[in-house]
């Protein structure tokens, strides 16, 4: 799914060089990005270290986020934004976000979900005693055919 800004006739906006970009600011503890360009599977490499950093930083106890220059946005780039509020999420550090539209904000929650979604279920415990005997023998068996093998191609030579 890739939404795309329309202008006023209906068109699509004209994207400058559909490159994605970010601008960061820091204030008295608020630390403000500012996305635009493309965010597509085709251009988020361009910025994931950037995002990185930005994931890195710490002392901040805010996150604004400012979508609303973004011209075109795909699950990667959904997953690139997620990726940075869920970093700051678990320091602790309240996110908001603002300007999405209301497909980027449907994008974003998707994807969101679907990374935060918990396994279904835990690791597989020990097998009970039964299963391990069983597997045991079934793997006793295996060796004897292998041997039997190698003895008919030793009697076949």
């Amino acid at each position: 799914m890739t939404i795309r800004k329309r202008d006023a006739s209906g068109t699509a906006a004209k994207e400058p060089n559909g490159q994605p970009r970010i601008a960061v600011g820091e204030e008295g503890g608020v630390l403000g990005c500012a996305f635009s360009g493309s965010w597509t599977t085709r251009t988020v490499a361009l910025v994931d270290a950037e995002m990185r950093k930005i994931e890195k930083r710490s002392g901040v106890k805010s996150l604004a986020l400012d979508l609303s220059q973004i011209e075109k946005m795909d699950t990667a780039g959904a997953w690139l934004i997620d990726r940075l509020v869920s970093a700051f999420e678990k320091k602790g550090v309240e996110v908001q976000i603002q300007g999405q539209s209301e497909i980027a904000e449907i994008l974003l929650g998707a994807v969101g979900d679907a990374v935060r979604r918990e396994p279904e279920s835990g690791p597989a415990g020990p097998p009970n005693i039964i299963i391990r005997g069983l597997e045991a023998v079934g793997r006793r068996v295996y060796e004897m055919r292998d041997d039997f093998l190698a003895s008919m191609n030793i009697l076949g030579a």
